[in-house]
């Protein structure tokens, strides 16, 4: 009857260098091939994301004054939605905001005749367990190197 012959370490010491391990992973990813991406300028954006308010804070570059949006066809709503065009500071991405009603109210009563526009804000959704509606901590900023 034969028997397995294993090939136990001498020692109990565990391997703790794995660079090469991530040099041959890195390797195989530079060599994959991948679609050029061509060099582009963006004439205009037809559509944009919505950026969503979480628990981390949000800092944006306010693009254009509150505007009401549209009523999109078969859509069931009892208002229409107030949109603003933002840039998300931390990625450079044009985006869209839905405003909730306190949000929209806050920047209004902060800054009226929309003189929020073309200014940085670091901005946080608060949700409140006793109360319907969420709060919200808007804070100008302005941007240093």
């Amino acid at each position: 009857m034969a028997t397995a012959k294993h090939n136990k370490p001498e020692t109990d010491e565990v391997k703790t260098d794995i660079s090469s391990d991530w040099d041959d992973i890195a390797t195989a990813t530079e060599t994959a091939p991948v679609g050029k991406v061509p060099t582009f300028k963006i004439k205009a954006a037809v559509t944009r994301p919505v950026l969503k308010f979480g628990v981390a804070p949000e800092y944006i570059h306010i693009e254009s004054a509150m505007v009401l949006g549209e009523k999109m066809e078969g859509a069931k709503i009892k208002e229409l939605p107030t949109l603003m065009d933002v840039i998300n500071i931390s990625t450079g991405e044009s985006m869209l905001i839905v405003c909730a009603t306190v949000f929209r109210q806050e920047l209004h009563k902060a800054y009226p005749n929309d003189t929020y526009v073309g200014k940085d804000f670091m901005v946080r959704k608060i949700k409140t367990p006793a109360k319907d509606y969420a709060i919200w901590a808007i804070t100008e900023i302005e941007l240093t190197k």
